[in-house]
Parts: C-alpha cells; structure tokens; sequence
C-alpha cells in the first residue's frame, strides 16, 4: 500500500499543480481514497472542499439542478463555472475562487 499511495501521490501533487478542474477518483472500497485527497487537500491548498458524491447524491443532484436554471443550462464546461461556483459555496459557505488556487474542487 505504501508504494502504491506514494505514486498515485505524486501523480496527484502534478494534478493539483497544473490543473483547474475537478478531481473524480474511484476504486474499490477501504483502500485510501478519501485520506489520500484529505491529504493532499490539507498539504498542498490553503482551503479545499470534498463532497462525497455517494453520500450526498440527492442534494449534489438538487444544487445541479437549482444552479443550472439560475444561471442557464449550458454543454460547454467553461460556462459551468457559476453554476459550479454556486454548488462549492453550498457546500462550504466560506469558499471564495482565490485566483492563486487556495480551493481545491472535489
């Protein structure tokens, strides 16, 4: 296990470094993957929000569907972003999109 969290670690660190978009990870049951992205959320982000998507379907799925007909239903990921906006601070009040990447999304 110790060598498979190092590398996926690292692979996450380059992510966090280089990308503006959302994180999905899966895998199996109890192997690590939420105290991994814990991780990497408290070492590497001033602040970070983690929705667990299985746990919280019906209000993820309600938030969508609120902030889709708020602020238009659009294909084009680049025009999610106040929607997406609007989902984070639902989930965590204190979340601000801080141009220098202190949020990471989960």
């Amino acid at each position: 296990m110790v060598f498979f969290e190092r590398e996926l670690y690292s692979d996450l660190i380059k992510w966090a470094q280089k990308s503006r978009h959302a994180l999905y990870l899966e895998g199996p049951r109890q192997v690590g993957k939420t105290e991994l992205l814990q991780k990497l959320g408290r070492e590497h982000f001033k602040n970070y929000i983690y929705i667990d998507i299985k746990q919280d379907a019906e209000k993820f799925c309600r938030l969508i569907e609120y902030h889709k007909e708020k602020f238009g239903r659009s294909a084009v990921p680049e025009e999610m972003g106040p929607v997406w906006e609007g989902i984070f601070r639902d989930f965590e009040p204190s979340y601000t999109n801080d141009p220098y990447r202190s949020n990471l999304h989960v």
